[in-house]
């Protein structure tokens, strides 16, 4: 079983001591650093999204540039996906994307966190981000939650806990819009 197996199956892990872990945050860094020097629109633009994703990047997303993706690996991508500048994902538990999500500027989404019991160790929850769901600008996805299908996340949101099919949620915490 892998590093990342254990972490979304919960299991805490030593940073320090997983090799998997240090080399591919090594190689994601340097896929980063090209990617975000790169122009867009060119082909060395194009090589570099797959070079971070090892070509595993589906047809139709549109992603701008700068961005920092830890396990690039980790992420499962549908269709028809528009990411802004300045993403970050931490995504060693995994983080699934389905089609048409809208991701805007300077969103963050965390699937690792510390293990309280053990300081030197992490542990992961993975996120999901449903069909048609839009996540607005700066805000922030916490370990565990699962984006509903058609969900709105407003701007500056914090989001801790599941967001249901087709509902809007705004502030810090996340809380549903009463409309």
């Amino acid at each position: 079983m892998t590093v990342f197996e254990r972490l979304k199956g919960g299991e805490a892990v030593n940073p320090k001591t997983e090799k998997l872990l240090a080399e591919e945050i090594a190689r994601a860094r340097r896929a980063c650093d090209v990617l975000n020097l790169a122009e867009p629109g060119t082909k060395d633009y194009e090589k570099a999204w797959m070079r971070l994703f090892d070509g595993r990047i589906p047809k139709g997303i549109s992603a701008k540039t700068p961005c920092w993706i830890d396990f690039p690996k980790q992420i499962t991508w549908g269709k028809d996906i528009v990411i802004d500048r300045n993403f970050t994902a931490l995504s060693a538990a995994g983080i699934a994307v389905e089609d048409g999500v809208r991701i805007g500027p300077q969103v963050t989404i965390v699937t690792e966190k510390p293990d309280m019991n053990q300081p030197d160790f992490i542990q992961g929850e993975g996120v999901v981000i449903g069909e048609g769901a839009f996540i607005g600008a700066r805000a922030v996805i916490l370990p565990g939650v699962h984006i509903g299908a058609r969900a709105v996340v407003e701007p500056g949101a914090v989001v801790t806990a599941d967001v249901p099919d087709g509902v809007t949620v705004i502030g810090n915490p996340a809380q549903p819009v009463q409309l």
